[in-house]
């Protein structure tokens, strides 16, 4: 049985947060399903036992793999989300887990963008060093 591990990651925009979870695990082009929850909800591990661990956003095992355990995002009273995820996710899935900060932060940008009156993206390029630079037009 994996360990869950709390890590407080810099997400506010809940909407955001669950579009880049759905779009980063999605297979295919299509988005997998995120849940949400007014009160935290029970996270379940990759025998389908039901952890002590809670979330208010939930990427549930059935969409990840089956040797997987569920994903979730607990809000905290400052409106940031801890980050719920088990040791085995943290190792295989480091990459998947990376990419949702990456696409997080990039719909953060364009939401910000649109608000100053930047209307569309021109390009999208990602640097050697993972860094992603967005070009914008009016």
């Amino acid at each position: 049985m994996s360990e869950y591990i709390k890590k407080t990651v810099e997400f506010s925009d809940e909407d955001l947060l669950v579009e880049a979870l759905g779009e980063t695990w999605g297979r295919g082009g299509a988005p997998v399903p995120v849940e949400r929850h007014a009160e935290p909800t029970g996270l379940y591990g990759y025998h389908g036992d039901l952890r002590p661990e809670k979330a208010h956003i939930i990427v549930r095992r059935a969409s990840i793999g089956a040797a997987a355990n569920d994903v979730g995002y607990l809000r905290t009273g400052a409106g940031q989300y801890v980050e719920v995820v088990s040791q085995n996710e943290r190792g295989w899935a480091r990459d998947k887990l990376l990419a949702v900060k990456r696409l997080y932060g990039e719909k953060i940008a364009l939401k910000a963008a649109k608000s100053r009156g930047w209307k569309k993206l021109v390009s999208r390029t990602v640097e050697a060093d993972g860094r992603v630079v967005l070009r914008l037009g009016r």
